[in-house]
């Protein structure tokens, strides 16, 4: 999971720790999401293991970021990388 972390903080030009941290400010939503995203589909991890390895939240909480973060990406929002 820190692979991913680390790639995604440099892509969206933010920290590892801003990822992991507790802050809700808004320019960690749309990286914090990919994150957590990208850990699910693509490493096959559970919710309650993302939600550990990013600053203990709770798997309920990881799983409405990752379903908020794939409907932005489904109205075309978010996701610099689609670009």
């Amino acid at each position: 999971m820190m692979g991913i972390a680390k790639r995604v903080a440099a892509e969206f030009g933010v920290t590892v720790e801003d990822l992991r941290g507790a802050s809700q400010e808004h320019r960690l939503i749309e990286p914090r999401g990919k994150a957590f995203y990208q850990c699910r589909h693509v490493l096959q991890r559970r919710y309650t293991e993302i939600g550990r390895f990013f600053g203990n939240r709770d798997k309920s909480g990881v799983r409405r970021v990752i379903h908020k973060y794939m409907a932005a990406r489904s109205n075309g929002e978010g996701d610099r990388s689609a670009a």
